[in-house]
């Protein structure tokens, strides 16, 4: 009995070793593909179709899946050629987008479903 417990708790450290490699492999490709974009990406398909600017502020969106973010102010400076009417078209568009942060499309390429902490064997 005391050595299967004692088998249980090595094979539940390996595991565990084992996961928490996983886990710091996944956060670190996160972080890389993160580094090459920047901005974001949908979080169903992983990309992005346009930025609306409306006035200063810059949103990414997909147009398929309806969702949208909201990158910033001021960083690119496209907004300066673009009219009234323009933002309030973009504007229109937006309204019926869910807003979203755009770094969920990471979280949905790499779901193992384990957690740091977790294990697959409990004692």
């Amino acid at each position: 009995m005391e050595r299967n417990k004692l088998e249980l708790g090595l094979i539940k450290l390996v595991i565990d070793l084992y996961l928490s490699d996983v886990i710091k492999e996944v956060e670190k490709k996160k972080r890389e593909l993160r580094d090459d974009n920047h901005f974001g990406n949908c979080s169903v398909c992983g990309e992005y179709d346009e930025v609306l600017n409306v006035n200063r502020n810059h949103h990414f969106v997909c147009h398929k899946h309806k969702k949208r973010w909201n990158v910033g102010s001021n960083l690119f400076s496209g907004w300066k050629d673009e009219t009234e009417e323009i933002w309030k078209k973009n504007c229109k568009t937006l309204e019926h987008y869910e807003e979203i942060s755009g770094d969920e499309w990471l979280n949905n390429i790499f779901s193992p479903g384990i957690e740091e902490g977790s294990s697959l064997i409990e004692i």
